[in-house]
């Protein structure tokens, strides 16, 4: 989500807090951080996302050099799938 567009491009908060991102079959719940100006609540998930590119970047670079057993990778792709 680097590329210079703004958090709300992506997505929308309700008054609930209740943070939706955009997909192109439509929006889909990502989680919920009340009590904060949507503002707020949407670049807590943009800040998110980008760390768990970062972690995917980093994965895929550790199995390409064959720095991480196969177990290990498979297990690191599980942690990854999850977040």
């Amino acid at each position: 989500m680097s590329d210079g567009a703004g958090p709300a491009s992506f997505g929308r908060v309700d008054p609930d807090g209740t943070v939706y991102v955009r997909t192109e079959s439509g929006e889909r719940a990502v989680g919920q951080v009340p009590d904060v100006p949507p503002e707020e609540a949407l670049s807590f998930f943009t800040r998110r996302y980008d760390a768990l590119d970062l972690e995917v970047s980093l994965l895929e670079t550790r199995i390409a050099s064959g720095a991480l057993s196969p177990d290990d990778a498979v297990s690191s792709i599980r942690t990854v799938r999850t977040a």
